[in-house]
């Protein structure tokens, strides 16, 4: 942009508006040559920033009358393409007038318009159709909200906190499948989010000498029809066990009964009595969520056998 001191075009913090009051900048003129999903991205950010400022309030008050759609409804909208409707314009040769080029849609035309939205608000999965490598898996899940628990030691004694909550509002979740991600970024180019699943979702490993290598990441053992999910973060492996009717979870210095619908500590057994610690539980909630992505996977994919890839 020649026309305005560079200066001026400097956003303000956590916002699209520039030093000059009212003028909000975006897409390449802010961050450099980059892809159209950052600059739409910009351009709606940016006119939400506007609005707010405005203070303009929606005319339409509608109540909310859709209904959610299924994970097999959303895969069989997306197998499919709906062209769009055709644009009815005015001859080239009758333009030199104030009638209009693109005549609007009629009522019915608008709604088979309508009807070609793939609903990407309920499920977007976007990576998971464009990964390659297919490293990227779409599961779901009962939206939850835990009473959140800690667990204080200290002179051989332990006390259980609560510490707020933690709650998971998306019913449709993504793992990422380490094994198979040769981390090209696609995922992040296309993600509309202006994420980076292959970065932010949860690594789950399927060759465990690959998990073991990495600093974090998930894997999924079988025992005899049992299930355990091993977490490594940080140099510390937690394992978290389903059993009928509660969870087992382990760290070094603790093994934990925990109830099967909320979570909640329901035994404690030291490892050490004379050791002080204090251990966060929304672990063992995040390690919950994440078996069940990981049993959903390998129910999705019976070529796997005692957690290894049969070729």
């Amino acid at each position: 942009i020649d026309f305005a001191d560079t200066e001026l075009l400097v956003t303000k913090p956590n916002s699209y508006e520039t030093q000059i009051p009212g003028v909000y900048i975006g897409g390449d003129a802010m961050r450099g040559a980059s892809t159209a999903i950052n600059a739409i991205g910009d351009g709606r950010k940016a006119a939400e920033q506007m609005i707010a400022r405005a203070n303009v309030i929606s005319r339409h008050n509608l109540p909310e009358s859709r209904i959610e759609q299924n994970r097999n409804w959303h895969t069989q909208k997306r197998s499919y393409k709906t062209p769009p409707v055709k644009v009815q314009e005015t001859n080239l040769d009758d333009r030199k007038n104030f009638n209009l080029v693109t005549s609007p849609l009629t009522k019915e035309q608008a709604m088979t318009e309508a009807s070609r939205c793939l609903l990407c608000d309920e499920v977007c999965n976007i990576c998971t159709t464009l990964c390659p490598n297919l490293s990227l898996f779409g599961f779901d899940i009962e939206p939850v909200n835990y009473l959140l628990q800690s667990i204080l030691v200290k002179d051989g004694k332990y006390i259980i906190k609560e510490s707020g909550n933690f709650e998971v509002k998306q019913k449709h979740q993504i793992l990422h499948i380490a094994d198979w991600c040769n981390e090209c970024g696609n995922c992040t180019t296309f993600c509309p989010t202006a994420g980076s699943p292959y970065k932010e979702k949860p690594h789950l490993y399927l060759n465990k000498a690959a998990f073991e290598n990495d600093f974090e990441g998930y894997y999924l053992e079988e025992r005899s029809g049992d299930y355990r999910l091993l977490f490594k973060n940080e140099g510390q492996i937690y394992t978290l066990k389903l059993n009928k009717n509660d969870y087992i979870f382990e760290s070094k210095d603790v093994i934990l009964n925990l109830e099967k619908g909320s979570l909640g500590i329901a035994s404690t057994q030291l490892k050490d009595n004379n050791k002080e610690f204090e251990l966060d539980l929304g672990i063992a909630i995040q390690m919950s969520i994440v078996l069940e992505g990981a049993l959903s996977f390998y129910g999705h994919n019976p070529v796997f056998k005692n957690n290894q890839f049969q070729v």
